[in-house]
């Protein structure tokens, strides 16, 4: 495991979220985003590896309770913080399952 004293910890749980907007509220609510992020996978790179405070250790919950329609972009999301983790190092990703 990561040490993670130092870090911010933030649990993003998708387990309610029934449609698109509902994941984007999600992320800006627990992420401390401002009003013009851009509710997209772009914008959720620009504000990973620039707006949001880091460094940070995310615990994503509930990506398999999503709608089917929307498990493909659960799984881009989570792959955009484990981009994020590999190439930066200042953020930490953990999927529950």
């Amino acid at each position: 495991m990561y040490e993670t004293e130092k870090w911010i910890h933030v649990t993003i749980d998708f387990g309610n979220c029934k449609r698109l907007g509902d994941l984007h509220d999600e992320l800006k609510q627990k992420l401390h985003l401002p009003d013009f992020y851009g509710r997209n996978l772009d914008a959720l790179w620009d504000s990973i590896t620039g707006i949001m405070y880091t460094p940070a250790y995310i615990l994503i919950r509930g990506a398999k309770k999503v709608p089917a329609d929307l498990c493909p972009t659960v799984e881009k999301m989570i792959g955009i913080f484990k981009r994020a983790e590999i190439m930066y190092g200042d953020v930490r990703i953990q999927v529950e399952e």
